[in-house]
């Protein structure tokens, strides 16, 4: 996948940057320092994304903020 692919998958998925990097637990930046410049995302973030694709909208939506929420303390 590449960094275009990323962040439009994101986007479908109702995610940005931030809540992402929070979600798998990376820095903010490691997308756009990293991926952006290589034009590659590591195939772990993309099975990640695949898996938030495949569940129900709602479940997805559930699991996200409890996810934000448990980071946040």
């Amino acid at each position: 996948m590449n960094y275009i692919e990323y962040k439009n998958r994101l986007k479908n998925l109702d995610l940005n940057n931030n809540k992402f990097t929070s979600l798998v637990g990376i820095g903010n930046s490691t997308p756009s320092t990293n991926w952006r410049v290589k034009d590659e995302v590591p195939q772990t973030i993309g099975f990640i994304i695949e898996l938030l694709e495949a569940l129900p909208t709602e479940k997805r939506l559930v699991l996200v903020h409890e996810k934000l929420k448990e980071k946040m303390g």
